[in-house]
């Protein structure tokens, strides 16, 4: 294997005729123990900006096709977002993510064409586009709790029968508590049976 790059704790070499390594090296007084034990890390930066939302990086996918010149097109079908940013649209607190774009079809290369599907952050994950079951079909409509749009509160169904309340309840945690100490019950509703 040939190397691309050699630095004293990692080396980035071709692995196979479509492959590329990034590596710890590896002592050479004792073979197979890290040089430095710690990660190889792959880092994208930008700088700070005023209001707070930063453009990192993003890992972009490409179809090529060779134009009647034999010049090489790329076309991009998506890429992962590496950002801070709103993890919703215009609610005014940027926070870490990591966010996928796919391509709706392949053959148009526009921005129109490219979703957002999905986004991960401290604030939570969020779906763009429907999410389909492991065993096919699409997931459960029957879900137990909802969370309010700043991710404050949950309110989670309970069927468990207490006394007075033989139909249920629906119970209200705060979320937004500090880290390690869970959730805690701020409230209770009851339904009224017709």
């Amino acid at each position: 294997m040939s190397l691309i790059s050699d630095w004293t704790d990692a080396v980035l070499r071709w692995v196979s005729p479509n492959e590329i390594g990034f590596d710890q090296k590896d002592r050479a007084d004792a073979p197979g123990v890290p040089q430095h034990d710690d990660p190889s890390k792959l880092r994208f930066g930008a700088w700070r900006q005023a209001d707070g939302k930063y453009y990192l990086g993003a890992i972009g996918m490409d179809v090529l096709t060779r134009t009647s010149t034999g010049s090489l097109h790329r076309e991009e079908v998506g890429f992962i977002k590496l950002a801070v940013d709103e993890h919703r649209d215009g609610d005014g607190d940027p926070v870490p993510m990591v966010e996928f774009h796919l391509a709706a079809r392949v053959g148009d290369s526009s921005d129109a064409n490219v979703r957002k599907v999905l986004t991960l952050s401290a604030t939570g994950i969020t779906a763009h586009r429907p999410v389909e079951g492991i065993g096919g079909g699409t997931a459960p409509s029957r879900v137990s709790h909802f969370h309010t749009d700043d991710g404050r509160y949950r309110y989670q169904l309970q069927s468990d029968p207490v006394e007075g309340k033989p139909f249920g309840r629906i119970v209200i945690y705060e979320t937004d508590v500090p880290f390690g100490q869970g959730v805690r019950a701020v409230g209770e509703l009851t339904p009224t049976v017709y």
